[in-house]
Parts: C-alpha cells; structure tokens; sequence
C-alpha cells in the first residue's frame, strides 16, 4: 500500500525554519528585484583603503538619495539602487570630493571604485566616464536590455518576448519569434525546453502553476524601464528555475511625463506566405495606448500607469487533407491506397486468422455504419487535387487583448522605501474555422500579477527587502460546436456532452485537422508569496540571505464527447504482417479500434514551497572575488482541496483479480500523491578575477531545481480518476481483430462514479496515472568559464563555454506508459493479457526519469550607447542531448516507442540548433541638433534630423525530428510511437518543400516488432530574419522637456526569405516527406509615438 507520509523531524526542521523567515521579515518577497546593486572600495593616493567614507547616492530624476559608509577595510555596499540615473558622491574631512556622474543603474552589480585626494571637503574631482561593460564582481551570465533598445529595436508584434530569441543562449522551442502571439510557453534556455524559467515583473512572480509561463502578463513595450536575463550560473538568492527572465516597469520622477502610441499592420503592406493561395490573406492588426507618470508628492511619492489595447485578426493559409468524394462513396484507389479486407470475411484455425479483400478495394455502401456516415457527411469537400493536403483554407485568429498598469513608489524615510504595481489583463484567442466542426476552439482569460515591496535600510551596512506578490489567472476554453444537438443529430448512442466527437484518422489519408474538438473547460490558477533577503557587509565579506515561501492553487475541470481513433486495424489482413489496411475504410464500416472520454469535475490541486538560502561573496583581493552560496528547496506534494485524488499502487491486491496492482485514494493512509521533499540542497560556486584593467575572467559552478508544477508533475485528468466520469476501450489482439463496439451500436456507457462505487477495482479496464510517493526533484547542473575584454571605444567582447546537465527531467506531454507490453512479449495474440497489470490499459507514469546534456562555445561583443552606436552580436555552437525533450512549449511529439529503455531515446535534443547568430543595432544619423552634422535648429532639423536606423537579425540551423509510422501501431505493444525500420540515411543532397527527407529510406517494420530508426535522426529547414525599423524624432518644445512625435516604420524579414516549418514525418500517409507551413514573409509596421 502506498502510503506517503512526511517525517515529523522534517517537518520541525522546516517550520523552524519558515518561522524564523518570516518572524525577521513579516510579509516579504522573491529574490530577483527591481533594483540594482552598487558596491565598491575606496582608497588613497597610495593605495591605501579609507574607512568611513560617505557615500552618497543620488537619483537625478527623482531626487531621491540613499548613503551608506565604507567599513574597516573601505568597502561599502548598496545593495537595492532602483533602475535609473545617478551621480555618486564620496566624502571624507581632510580628503576631496570624488563625484562619479553618468551612472546609469541597471539590474546588475556594478563596481565604483573611488581614490581621494587629500584636500578639503569644498574641492571635487568630477569623473564623467561610464561604467565599464566587464562583469567584475560575480560569475553570472545574464544580458540586460534598458528601455532605449526596448522600444526602438524593431518589434514587429510590439512583445518584449520576441527579444528573448536574440539573446546568448535563448531558444525559443526551434521556431522563429513569435510576434504578437508568444506566451513565453516556448523560451528555452542553454538546452533546455520550456517551462523551466522564473518569469517576473518588477521582481514579483509573474508565471503561473500550471503552465509555468507568463502567458499574457506583458507589460506594454512603452512601459518598460529595464529587461534583465540570467541565464547561468547566478547566484542562491534566485530560485525557481534555471533561469529568470525580470521586467521592471517604469515610475514616476519628479516631472510628469507620458506618452500615446499606435502601431498598425495591415496585408496591403506585407508579402504573401509561401503556401497562400488566392487574394493576400487579412490582417488587422492594432495596438495602442499610452502612460502618465509623476510625482504626487516631489522627491518622496510618485506613480505611473499605463494602457494598452490590442485588436488583431489574422489569417494563416492553411491545408488539410480529408477524404475525396470517391473515398465517401467506398472507392480506394489501389494505386494510392493499401489493399482494404472485409473484416466480415475473418476466420480463424487455432490462434491463424485471415480475411478476404474488397472486390475492387471498394466497400459497398450498404456495408456503411449508419453514425459513420453522418459524421462523414460533415467532412469538407476537397478542394485541391489529389489525396494529400487537398483543402486549402484561410484559419483566422482573433486575438484582442487589454492591459493595465499601475505603479506606486513611495519613500517614506531615507532609510525605507516603498514599491508596489498591480497589472490587469482580459485577452482572448479564437479560432474560428472554415467549417462549424473542425478546429473551432478558443479561451477567454483574465489575469492579474501584483507585488508590493519594502526595501529597509537598517544600517549602512545592513539592508533588507521584503515583497509579496500574486499572480492569478482565471481561463476558459470553448469551441463553438457546443450545444448544437450534435449526439443526436449524429445518433450517437449514451452521449456525455453535447459536443461532436473527436475523430482521427489514420493510414494512407490521416486525416488533419481532426472533426471535432478535444473538450470545454475552465481553470483558475494562483500563486501567492512572501519572501525576503538580507545584504550585511562585513569586513570583506558580502553575506546576503533570507527566503521565500510560495502558496500555489489550481482549479481546474474540463469535459468532452469522446474521441474515436480509427487506424486500420480492421481493413488489413492479419495473416500478412506487412498488412496496414487504411483507416478510413475502418472509419466507413463504424470500426474504432481506440475510443476515450474523460469529464473532470473542478479539481482544487495545492502545493507549497520553501525556500532559504544563504550566499557569501568574499572580496579576497580588489580584483578577486570569490563567492559560495545554497539553496534548500523545501518542496511539498500535490494535494487537493477535498482529498479528490487517485493514484496507481502496483503492489496493492486488485480486489477483483486477487493480483498485485489497484487504485488508492486520497484520505485512505494518504493526502499528497508525493511526500514532501526536505533534502535537496542547491549548492552555488563561482569566482570573477580581474587579472588588469578591462579584462576579466569568471568561472562558476551550480545545481538549480527544475520548477515544481502541475504541468511538469501531475495531470489532473489523470490523478483525479475516480471522481470525473471516466471511459476506455481498445483492440489487444490485431492477430484477431474483435470490434470493441461499432459506431451505430455506439460506445458503452461510461463510469459515473459515487463513494460506494470507488473501490479499488473500480477503473479496471481503464488508463489510470501512477506519481510516485518519492519522486525525484529534477535538476540542472550548470558549468561555465568566461573571459571577457573591453576595448577603448567601449566595445566588450566575451568568450564563454557554458555547459550543463539536466537529470530527473519530467517528460511533460510525453509519459512513458508503465503498463506497455515488453518487446520480448510482444506476437500474436491478446496482448492485453501479457501486459504487466492486465486488468489495467495503459499506466501513464508520471516518473522523471529523462536526462539531458548541452555543451556550447558563446562569443558576445557588444558595445553601450556611444558616438551614436549601440550593438549586440552573439554567436553560439552547440549541441544538446537528451533522452526527451517534451517539457515546455517545444512542439516535440510523443516520440517514445519502448518505455522500458529510455537511454535508446538518448540524442539530440528538439530544440538543437547547433549553430546561431543574433544580433541588433542602433544607429542614430549624426544630422541635426544636438548631433555632428547641422547641429542646429530650423528646418534642416525638421527634415534631416533625428533619424534613426535600427536592427535585429538572427540566422540559425534547423531543429531535428523523428521519423514514425503514419499507420495503425502493429507493434503489439499497446502504446508508444511505431518507429519504423531506417535502411538508408534518409538525407537528401537537395532537399524542398516537396520532398525534405528520403522516405524511401524508412520502411514498416514486421509485425509485432520495433522499429530500429532512431529519435531526432534528421534535421528541417534553418531560419534566418533581419529586421529594420526607420524612424524620425520631431521635437515639440510646447509639450515640455522631451516633448516629440516619432514616426516610425518596421519590417520583418526585410529581404522576404521563406522560413518553413517542419516536414510531415509520418511514413506511409500521402503527405510524408513534405512541408506545408512556413512563417509569415515580410510584414510591415507603422508606428507613432508621442512623448510629453
């Protein structure tokens, strides 16, 4: 029996643990905040450190000013500047004032040294210089956008996420940058799929339980103050996840500023998609909004709020492939499609089964199930010649979309500051279809991200920040076939909703999209925290430490019609093992050989963690620090609100079948489907040396938790079984292929089931999901060496070897299945009977047994605004490895086919792109006032002046793919992918859209066997894009300093190269071997913006 059960001294440990936490800070916040750090040492002409030093720090657009002093050994620390601009100031009686103007704080730990002259206090040495680009004081890989690059790069789309995929290491599921629609769902870092990043704003978490993703908390381009990313080896005060993406927001300073904008896109303006046929497809795109921001008391309280709004509806060419008129009518070509047998035709000697074929491979129509050809009758007529992608449409996507942001900073003392923002999002996203019953789907949201933060200076050298913050979305799925009377219309026999069924196809026509949708559905989802950290210099030493504790709920339901699988396992001839029949002839005689429905009631799943942590950065020499820091995770199972939850037990006796193998529910010994982790510690090391002036060379070392999540963890479709009506059936014999209902007769009525009715055996015959109790915590072990160089002139160059490896990856979307068949087991016969757990179909284990390794040589140069030029350009090589890539938005497919050998599965990764450039650019025309040329007023300023050219660009490899059987499964083994056999490379010299890969390279495996093509063998088509955006600043003195209007035009891939998407990897369908998407061609954006 298994029974989780949390150790008592864990639990003491633990709560002594939070107590103390939250006892020394009351209600705190996150580690990653919206502030930057500013430490130093100070010291004289001789070198000598000066202890007792003030150093003032003050902020020239809001007045605002912060001191501290240098200790015994000259160093001081400010550990929490907020973004902005700053003069620094130190003074000492009997020495000089040093002022160091021109610092432009960033959400990063800069290094100003001071040496004073001796003298008196009313003389200063002014230094005007900008901070250096080399990272000194720790080895951390991150990149920091401000707001200039922010909203002047082009960004056809206006996402701040479209900037991710140029950035060091980022990649983004091997798709291109999403404009206008990412969620961030995507983003993958150094290797790694999605859902493994700790997304915020303003330093307070802005992602969600069970998607892990920001989704659409993203603040208006025009409200962002600064981006900052890391993305390696950073250090124990940030957790939850391997890497952190943060926006801060823009305030208020002691003058009121603001501005409106509008961009617009239209297809007048842009070029074709590849594949459209016809008129150019519709595009209304508009965004628009603007900010105000101001003091609401000079110098101590301040706020900014901003709007934006977004109408969008696109259209995407798009193609199908549904059945010809002569398949409706019965008639399969023999030239183009399988031999079909009349499954009436089937005898049996022994355990030898045959059949006899269709004359003239044509069903008579009075064979036809009479349900089967009502759902034919809805079936789009072709449109195109042929059998394969021979229905052209147009799929529309609206897209609208609201935001709200507000922003209050109040600094209550010179020693106490005070933050806090709440932003609001109602969006939605629709599909409708060009037919009422394939793909007609949308969702409704609204959101809500909040964090209030409260920085306190206790003393100069002691400082402390405390933040709570919510995150919340409330989402609901529809599709637009629902409540029509579609069971009934249909006759289709003990219906569960009042939806059309979900019918697939498969074979030599598979057809795509499906009829019908996946099921309606609502959730609501919550993540609440306090936390806190705690900045002490001491001597020379940098101790920082605290944590945070998070609060996660996700409600959630959803419901369905059924769906009807329909493979060809009844049209093929048993006797033949190279036999596949075709899916659409079982489909017309009513024959599914796989049909499920699962309806779940509104299941409130619940988790919490923990999470102190301590970090020393040790200053051993002025050019050598050193720094050592962990984390304890401290992370709590998945419960539910009412104890609704079911789990898999394989050594519990099934009180059916006297055999090992049953279901245990939640209150019965057990609440949590996995006991709470107490033991996995996270440990931090790293060093950054400045061998000589504008040089450094860093190094470090850690292990960062995978993020704990519903999506990563636990399903609640599959561990709420028990309480939501429930139903499954399946062929397990293809030797002797029994219908397990027909269309007409209709499926039987599935399990509703009560408290008396849930006994151990209850969903016996049904697929059930299996956690267990002592699930391992996935992690990444991140490794790097970094030199970096800056160049007079401002240019720094960077080389890095940057390194990791993952191991307890979860297989999201991608569980392996418990109860598969053994390939030593598998031949005739009914191989239901020789699975693990007979009386059980599949087991989907939810354990995390993938593993993965990426390997990569970075090189970054980049230079800060100056003479006019601000660049960024990164390179990397790389490789990465894994046994399943499945987590995240990676659009990796189910491609496991024997659950019991994962390490066959072990290659390259989705997401591998061994090469990658990106880059960007700013370049502002030296014309005008206040620039080289004409630096005057007049009209030669009107027209010549203010123009800027912009740029972003990327160029990259394509991502690999699987190659695997496009017809029914006759592996015998229940579940998995059918791999098929690889006599050949596959690899074309010169492959097209028409023909990618060999498919003559890949042939069906015998019956009852596996297949020997390996995962990830070929790679698709590359991806290159550059974008420009022209525009013009005019001056407008009579709305106040800064006052302009920008006129400003983008494009998207300027020079309109076709970026394809994947080909169809299924062998033996009509459409393998082709490519039949591809991203948008050029796009063109137009933009105003006014500033006031």
């Amino acid at each position: 029996m298994i029974v989780p059960t949390p150790s008592v001294g864990g639990l003491r440990i633990a709560g002594v643990t939070l107590l103390a936490i939250l006892l020394s800070v009351g209600l705190a916040a996150g580690q990653s905040r919206q502030s930057g750090e500013i430490r130093g040492t100070v010291t004289d002409s001789s070198g000598g450190v000066i202890p007792g030093v003030v150093v003032t720090i003050k902020n020239l657009a809001t007045g605002v000013v912060q001191r501290t002093t240098t200790d015994a050994t000259g160093l001081y620390d400010a550990p929490s500047v907020p973004v902005g601009p700053y003069s620094v100031t130190f003074s000492k009686e009997g020495f000089k004032e040093f002022i160091r103007s021109n610092v432009d704080m960033r959400l990063e730990t800069i290094t100003l040294n001071a040496q004073l002259e001796v003298g008196a206090t009313t003389q200063s040495v002014t230094v005007t210089a900008p901070v250096a680009l080399v990272q000194t004081e720790n080895a951390e890989q991150s990149t920091t956008l401000t707001a200039a690059p922010v909203t002047e790069l082009p960004n056809v789309g206006a996402s701040w996420y479209n900037f991710l995929a140029i950035m060091p290491g980022v990649n983004q599921g091997g798709s291109a940058m999403n404009y206008g629609g990412a969620n961030g769902s995507n983003v993958g870092v150094n290797g790694m799929g999605g859902l493994n990043s700790n997304w915020q704003v303003d330093g307070g978490r802005a992602f969600l339980v069970m998607d892990v993703n920001p989704d659409w908390m993203q603040p208006a381009l025009d409200d962002i103050q600064e981006i900052k990313m890391l993305t390696a080896n950073f250090g124990a005060e940030y957790g939850n996840g391997t890497s952190v993406f943060n926006v801060v927001t823009k305030s208020g300073t002691n003058q009121f500023h603001g501005d409106a904008f509008e961009y617009v896109e239209n297809n007048i303006f842009d070029d074709r998609n590849w594949f459209t046929q016809g008129p150019q497809t519709p595009l209304r795109w508009n965004k628009f909004g603007g900010s105000i921001g101001g003091p609401i008391k000079r110098e101590r309280l301040f706020f900014h709020f901003n709007y934006q709004q977004n109408t969008n509806i696109s259209d995407y060419p798009a193609y199908a492939t549904f059945p010809t008129p002569d398949m409706l009518a019965g008639k399969f070509d023999p030239t183009q499609f399988n031999t079909i047998y009349d499954p009436a035709t089937l005898t049996c000697q022994n355990s030898n089964c045959t059949n006899q074929p269709f004359q003239n491979n044509t069903i008579p129509q009075a064979r036809f199930d009479k349900v089967s050809a009502a759902i034919a009758a809805n079936y789009p007529q072709p449109n195109l010649p042929g059998i394969a992608n021979n229905f052209y449409w147009v799929d529309r996507v609206t897209e609208p979309g609201k935001w709200w942001n507000t922003k209050i900073d109040y600094n209550i003392t010179s020693s106490q500051r005070l933050t806090g923002n709440i932003e609001v999002v109602h969006a939605g996203l629709g599909y409708p279809a060009a037919d009422p019953v394939i793909d007609n789907d949308g969702w409704h949201i609204k959101e809500y991200q909040s964090e209030i933060t409260d920085v306190w200076t206790i003393s100069p050298h002691l400082v402390g920040e405390f933040r709570v913050s919510l995150a919340r979305e409330y989402g609901q799925s529809y599709t637009v076939n629902f409540g029509k009377g579609w069971p009934q219309k249909l006759g289709l026999a003990n219906p569960v909703a009042d939806m059309f069924p979900t019918i697939s196809i498969e074979g030599t026509l598979s057809t795509n999209p499906n009829l019908g949708f996946s099921g309606e559905g609502e959730d609501t989802e919550v993540g609440f925290g306090p936390a806190a950290d705690f900045t002490w210099v001491k001597g020379k030493h940098v101790i920082k430490w605290g944590g945070e504790l998070t609060r996660d709920w996700y409600n959630g339901n959803g419901f369905q019609e059924g769906a009807f699988d329909f493979s060809g396992a009844f049209s093929r001839n048993p006797a033949d093992p190279n036999s596949a029949g075709e899916g659409f002839a079982d489909f017309l005689l009513g024959l599914p050989d796989t049909w499920s429905v699962g309806d779940t009631p509104t299941i409130g799943q619940r988790m919490w963690s923990a999470q102190p942590f301590v970090q020393d950065e040790y200053k051993v020499r002025p050019n050598l620090t050193l720094s050592a820091g962990v984390r304890w995770v401290i992370q709590s199972g998945y419960g539910e609100a009412f104890n609704r939850l079911s789990n898999f037990d394989p050594t519990l006796i099934n009180a059916a079948t006297g055999t090992p193998g049953a279901m245990t529910y939640a209150g019965h010994g057990w609440t949590h489907l996995e006991n709470t982790h107490y033991h996995f510690f996270a440990p931090r090391a790293g060093f950054a040396w400045t061998p000589k002036p504008n040089w450094s060379i860093r190094g470090g070392y850690g292990i960062f938790s995978i993020l704990w999540s519903q999506a990563n963890y636990a399903n609640a479709d599959n561990v709420a079984q028990g309480w939501g009506i429930s139903g499954f059936e399946t062929l397990t014999d293809l030797n002797h292929p029994v219908p397990i209902f027909t269309m007409q007769q209709g499926a039987p009525p599935p399990l509703y089931p009560t408290n008396a009715t849930r006994t151990n055996d209850y969903l016996n015959g049904q697929s059930v999901g299996y956690v267990s109790p002592n699930i391992p915590m996935g992690y990444n072990q991140q490794y790097r060496l970094d030199v970096q160089h800056q160049f007079q002139g401002g240019v720094l160059i960077d080389v890095a070897y940057v390194g990791n490896r993952s191991l307890h990856m979860p297989a999201t979307y991608a569980w392996r299945d418990m109860n598969q068949v053994p390939e030593n087991l598998l031949g005739p016969g009914d191989m239901q009977a020789v699975r693990p757990f007979p009386q059980f179909a599949s087991i989907t284990d939810y354990d995390p047994v993938d593993y993965g390794e990426y390997n990569s040589l970075q090189i970054t140069a980049k230079k800060d605004m100056g003479h006019g030029m601000l660049f960024q350009v990164n390179y990397a090589w790389s490789h990465s490895l894994d046994s399943m890539t499945a987590n995240g938005g990676t659009g990796a497919p189910q491609v496991w086919q024997d659950a019991y050998t994962p390490r066959a599965d072990y290659g390259s990764s989705p997401v591998d792109q061994r090469s990658v450039l990106n880059g960007d650019f700013i370049y502002r025309l030296p014309v005008g006032r206040g620039r080289h040329f004409l630096n005057r007023s007049g009209w030669s300023d009107t027209v010549l002046g203010g123009w800027e050219l912009t740029s972003v660009f990327t160029a990259r490899n394509g991502t690999p793919f699987t190659p695997l059987m496009g017809t029914d499964n006759l592996s015998g083994a229940l579940s998995g992918s059918w791999r098929p056999n690889r006599i050949a490379s596959g690899k074309l010299t010169q492959p097209n859209i028409n023909e990618w890969f060999d498919t003559s390279a890949f042939v069906q495996p015998t019956a009852y066997t596996f297949g020997n093509s390996g995962r990830d063998i070929l790679y698709g088509p590359g991806f290159s894009d550059m974008d420009f955006a022209l525009s013009e600043k005019f001056p407008i003195s009579k709305l106040g300093e800064g006052g302009s209007l920008t006129v400003k035009a983008e494009t998207y891939d300027t020079f309109d190269s076709p970026n394809f998407g994947l080909p169809n990897a299924s062998i033996g369908t009509s459409t393998a071997g082709t490519i039949t998407s591809a991203l948008n061609n050029r796009l063109l954006q137009f933009g105003l913006m006014l500033n006031f």
